[in-house]
């Protein structure tokens, strides 16, 4: 496997103690696709089965269908290998799937690998090739012994190394992958679950916030939307990481289906795990505990999310004394995916708590509070855990001092989507009338420009067609589904390399410019009211983002950049052009006071990394671009 298993996998394998000699390594792909790209070869397969099933089907209407004259399928490369995989598997119950392809070939399951990387999968496969999960064996409720003849594989799914030597961020993933595989089929796994305590008395809940045996304690909390301006709180867990402790506040089941054990507590109103005295008095311990200064909170983006929900259920303006295992890990692995799955499981020998057994999120998907109790003491003990190894990362990596500065930008980012953007909805009303009646003229110009009255100058596959089977004009670039593009990059391109004839420059420019005027449309349609019904692409009646308030509230999202920017999402306001920009308007009586820093990245840069090159033309007022 050349490079892949000197630089990659031979170095993890060699870590754990095991050379060539103690692994079998297989292929899922006995052939070999050309430049090695699957992806490309499934896609030509289905297009050229999708004309051979067009081509049956005139055959048929046509009566001239025969058994020999029908054209035959072409079969996916990865089940033509699949019986030589079983087989190679069979002498082996312990296996390392790298990469989704071979994953995808064994159990026939298309999960993506960001999910499911370093878990601890057991599956079953029967002689006929079937795959069954544990609690699907037939023969009732829990787990039962396989049926006869089936192969047990226990499977550790982690990244391919052709993979992880391209992306050498993953290198520490894939490593502590092989570690955690070994260490299971060796039985020395060393993560214990919590011990759990659901719905605890006031005693025993103030006795375990206030013990004084640990520095502080790991919090999550589980609620019924991920809006977190108007989502309802069922639950918030502490763990010290032995136990965890879980108060539920309202049941993941609506009340007509609430049985007389599992009901609603909602502001001190209890129907069955506390009366509504013991309610009160634990809503006032849990408020004293998050307002002690003295008390270390910490949680996976806890001061954001969880945060802006504990101050609006508890009624408090503040969580002081926290530490945000988001921010941590992105110190400690800049470049990697922040879910608490990465760093839960880079840490911890915990398996894949985040999925049941059905592949449903747990945290939206939980079928019973024991279930969403269970998930939620797993989330905190997972992320107490976690602190002290991306403690000792961040230390070594010497970005300490930058825990409290990125705590305060993503506190200062949690108030701004809490404050939200006032929009003029007279002035966006306008602005849509006049960009709809520009889009619908430049349309009509197009489809009289090319004579086609049915032309859909958004649909990229008319557009292709035009462009590359009409015109017959070389194709510049492929998408990542191999086909032919038709980015604004290309239709950039044909007009400055003066490709095709000037008429058909020209309605390229047109099409350019009509892009540009649709994505300024779906720029303006979220700032629409709540309730100002649209039907969107898919068909669906949908409000815009603006609340009742008058404000859209958009993410602002510290954790998210590797390079410590903030990004915006839902809406992304950050992407707002100046034209649109008026519509963002002060409350009366105030104004709107900017400023810039011009070039502040690259002063920052060349400043701590020393590069007097720039720092000279800063000093100087100059363009540090100049003299690159």
């Amino acid at each position: 496997v050349g490079r892949s298993w000197e630089d990659v996998l031979r170095p993890a394998l060699f870590k754990q103690g095991l050379s060539r000699d103690n692994v079998r390594i297989g292929n899922a792909l006995l052939c070999r696709p050309e430049n090695q790209d699957l992806e490309r070869l499934l896609v030509d397969v289905g297009r050229e089965n999708k004309r051979r099933t067009a081509k049956n089907a005139e055959l048929s209407a046509h009566g001239g269908a025969t058994s020999g004259s029908l054209l035959p399928m072409i079969p996916d490369p990865r089940e033509c290998c699949r019986p030589q995989l079983l087989h190679t598997v069979a002498s082996a119950k312990n296996v390392l799937v790298m990469g989704a392809t071979p994953w995808r070939s064994l159990t026939g399951e298309k999960r993506s690998m960001l999910d499911i990387r370093g878990a601890f999968i057991e599956r079953h496969i029967t002689p006929s090739g079937i795959v069954l999960r544990p609690a699907e064996i037939p023969g009732g409720g829990g787990y039962v012994p396989p049926p006869p003849g089936a192969l047990q594989l226990r499977m550790t799914p982690t990244w391919n190394p052709a993979f992880v030597l391209r992306a050498r961020q993953w290198s520490v993933v894939f490593e502590h992958d092989v570690q955690r595989w070994v260490r299971w089929i060796r039985g020395q796994l060393q993560y214990t679950p919590a011990k759990l305590v659901r719905n605890p008395s006031y005693d025993y809940l103030e006795s375990f916030l206030y013990s004084d045996h640990v520095p502080g304690l790991a919090l999550d909390i589980e609620c019924d939307s991920h809006d977190d301006l108007t989502t309802r709180l069922r639950c918030i867990g502490f763990s010290d990481g032995v136990y965890s402790f879980v108060v539920h506040f309202r049941s993941v089941r609506p009340p007509w289906q609430l049985l007389g054990d599992e009901p609603e507590v909602l502001r001190g109103e209890a129907l069955g795990w506390y009366t509504a005295g013991e309610a009160a008095a634990i809503r006032g311990l849990i408020r004293r505990y998050l307002l002690d200064p003295k008390r270390l909170k910490v949680g996976h983006n806890f001061n954001y999310y969880d945060t802006g929900v504990l101050l609006r259920t508890f009624d408090i303006e503040q969580i002081p004394n926290q530490l945000d295992t988001i921010l941590l890990f992105r110190s400690a692995y800049t470049e990697l995916p922040r879910t608490l799955y990465t760093p839960g499981t880079m840490t911890s020998d915990v398996s894949d708590w985040k999925t049941t057994n059905d592949d449903v999120g747990v945290a939206d998907g939980a079928r019973t509070d024991h279930e969403l109790a269970e998930y939620n003491g797993t989330d905190c003990v997972v992320t107490y855990r976690a602190v002290q190894p991306l403690l000792t990362r961040v230390r070594a990596r010497r970005q300490e001092h930058l825990i409290p500065l990125d705590l305060g930008v993503q506190a200062q980012c949690r108030n701004m989507h809490r404050i939200g953007l006032r929009v003029d909805q007279q002035a966006r009303r306008l602005m849509e009338v006049e960009l709809k009646d520009k889009i619908v003229a430049r349309e009509a110009l197009i489809r009289d420009a090319l004579g086609a009255p049915k032309f859909n100058p958004n649909s990229v596959q008319q557009l292709g067609r035009v462009l590359y089977t009409d015109w017959g004009l070389p194709v510049l670039k492929w998408t990542d589904s191999y086909e032919p593009s038709t980015s604004d990059e290309c239709l950039r391109d044909i007009i400055v390399r003066k490709l095709g004839s000037e008429e058909q420059r020209r309605v390229v420019q047109l099409i350019r410019v009509h892009r540009t005027e649709v994505k300024r449309l779906g720029a303006i349609m979220p700032l629409r009211m709540w309730n100002d019904y649209r039907i969107n692409n898919e068909g669906r009646e949908v409000g815009g983002l603006c609340r009742a308030d008058g404000r859209v509230h958009p993410h602002y999202n510290a954790h998210t950049p590797a390079t410590a920017r903030i990004s915006s999402s839902d809406p992304n306001s950050q992407n707002y052009e100046k034209d649109l920009r008026v519509l963002i308007i002060p409350e009366d009586g105030h104004i709107f006071i900017g400023s810039d820093y011009d070039q502040i990245e690259l002063r920052l840069i060349s400043g701590v990394a020393g590069v007097w090159s720039y720092i000279l033309v800063f000093r100087s007022g100059g363009d540090p671009h100049a003299v690159t």
